[in-house]
């Protein structure tokens, strides 16, 4: 039994029409609801990630995450609590102590697909001071994962799903047991075929667990985690291709490039959305617990009048627990 729960149901009117959608988020006593997640973008990525976009930072917030979003190419940037001036993260080696104290205060760093890898690897020192921060990072920049940037694969090459013939909107998964893929995630990630990318693994023996890989080629690595500390590879240059707190990278849309790859927030379908918060639930130690599955609203959508007498109702199916009291309805916002 799960004692934190959410239910909403949002009314939007035009004309004399009425819409009604209903969601129920339902997160275990384990879950950080609390935590702190700091999104970091180049300029592109900002408006993704904003709330209110519909993108991944808030299918974060709707987990319970707390989410901020920084440009790390903005010397003017500010810690969101504090309003002191961080500078630019992109441009700074070693670190601020600033700095520093500011990434360390969260419970996760997410590097977006907005940023640019040749911003972030000027020299050993400026990978391994990311690579070595003590807090897990969830990596959705391809780029940054190759051999010639931070070592988290062995190869400098990447693998175009379009290119490779793969007519998917996901991904073959590997271990569909492994906790990531709890209440029957799969590797469905997007509501349309998109030309995204997969880091080319070409076979070496890694120290992480590949959890998904691209549908026509078993060396394309678009889901991974490693979690014990030390080398990513065994290729990896020790001191700069290692690391000592959890981490996980997994294939994103492209949104800071203008071709055809390009996609937009709407793109992510609700599978993709889930199992990106499920990524970042299991990095920071808590469970994921996917949204039940809700159906029979009343009133029904396209309603113009409901009786009072009549109520509100749904029907909910989850693979988890579901209480059956505490559940808070929202009408009208």
């Amino acid at each position: 039994m799960f004692p934190r729960s959410f239910a909403s149901l949002r009314w939007l009117s035009a004309s004399l029409t009425i819409i009604l959608s209903a969601t129920l988020w339902l997160a275990p006593e384990s879950a950080r609801a609390q935590s702190r997640v700091l999104m970091v973008v180049e300029p592109s990525g900002v408006s993704f990630e904003q709330e209110g976009a519909g993108g991944v930072g808030d299918a974060l917030r709707d987990a319970g995450f707390t989410v901020h979003v920084i440009d790390a190419l903005d010397a003017n940037a500010v810690d969101p609590d504090s309003a002191s001036v961080i500078g630019a993260l992109a441009a700074t080696v070693p670190f601020t102590q600033a700095q520093l104290e500011f990434l360390l205060s969260y419970d996760l760093l997410y590097l977006t697909r907005s940023l640019n890898s040749g911003n972030y690897d000027d020299s050993p020192e400026e990978i391994a001071q990311w690579n070595m921060l003590e807090v897990p990072i969830l990596m959705g920049s391809v780029h940054l994962t190759r051999q010639n940037r931070w070592q988290w694969f062995n190869s400098d090459a990447l693998m175009d799903f379009e290119a490779a013939g793969a007519n998917s909107t996901g991904f073959t998964v590997t271990d569909p047991n492994h906790p990531v893929f709890a209440g029957g995630l799969t590797g469905e990630m997007f509501n349309e075929v998109l030309n995204v990318q997969a880091n080319n693994n070409q076979g070496m023996a890694n120290n992480g667990v590949f959890l998904g890989i691209h549908d026509n080629n078993p060396e394309g690595v678009v889901l991974a985690i490693w979690e014990e500390a030390g080398l990513f590879h065994p290729a990896a240059t020790p001191g700069v291709g290692e690391h000592v707190a959890p981490r996980a990278f997994h294939y994103q849309m492209r949104y800071h490039e203008t071709d055809a790859g390009a996609g937009v927030p709407a793109n992510y379908s609700q599978n993709g959305l889930d199992l990106i918060v499920s990524l970042a639930n299991y990095l920071v130690g808590s469970e994921f617990v996917p949204a039940p599955f809700i159906t029979d609203v009343l009133p029904a959508n396209g309603s113009v009048f409901n009786d009072p007498a009549a109520g509100l109702s749904f029907t909910t199916s989850s693979s988890a627990d579901i209480p059956v009291e505490g559940i808070v309805v929202t009408v009208n916002g």
